[in-house]
């Protein structure tokens, strides 16, 4: 399985701080009509809520709305949309909700996104990376934490990365819950 494959390569605290319970992912993915993939919960509830090796942030449910799935999804959207419509961008993928549209799940600490691939009620073992300046895509088939796990192993290299990142030993720095 491939959380096994990325807690290999990056640490997990314990306990993991703002883990989405079951019925929480349920009640997200009834409002969004969405599955999601199932590596990507398993990431959730081993990690909890951070940014990986001070660069990678994935999305969660979370009281933290920079890192809340379903706070970052409009905006993420519509920047897309605008810069499609508006600035004449190419956005070579439709975008949520539409068929196979894309959907964002993380972001990194230069603003480039990550996304998957909407199919159906779930999604493609697809990630999608675009820039944060929107003109660079890059595509990999392998679900959510595979690609993590080759990203921090090198296995896979994404353009838009910084070519110092990831660290020699990768860490998961939790974020601190509000007081």
């Amino acid at each position: 399985m491939a959380i096994e494959e990325l807690t290999r390569v990056l640490v997990a605290h314990e306990p993991p701080v703002g883990v989405p319970s079951p019925q929480q992912w349920l009640e997200l993915e009834t409002r969004l009509q969405v599955v999601f993939p199932g590596d990507f919960k398993d990431f959730n509830r081993t990690y909890g809520y951070g940014y990986i090796d001070h660069f990678i942030t994935v999305y969660t449910i979370s009281c933290n709305p920079y890192c809340d799935i379903e706070q970052e999804l409009q905006p993420s959207i519509d920047a897309l949309r605008v810069l499609r419509d508006e600035f004449e961008t190419d956005v070579p993928y439709p975008l949520f909700p539409d068929k196979n549209g894309l959907f964002p799940w993380g972001r990194t600490g230069n603003g480039d996104c990550l996304y998957w691939i909407r199919s159906g009620e779930g999604f493609l073992d697809r990630v999608v990376v675009c820039d944060s300046a929107a003109m660079g895509w890059q595509e990999f088939e392998m679900s959510t934490t595979t690609f993590l796990a080759s990203v921090l192993t090198r296995r896979v290299r994404v353009q838009c990365f910084p070519d110092t990142w990831p660290s020699l030993l990768p860490e998961f720095e939790p974020f601190r819950l509000p007081a």
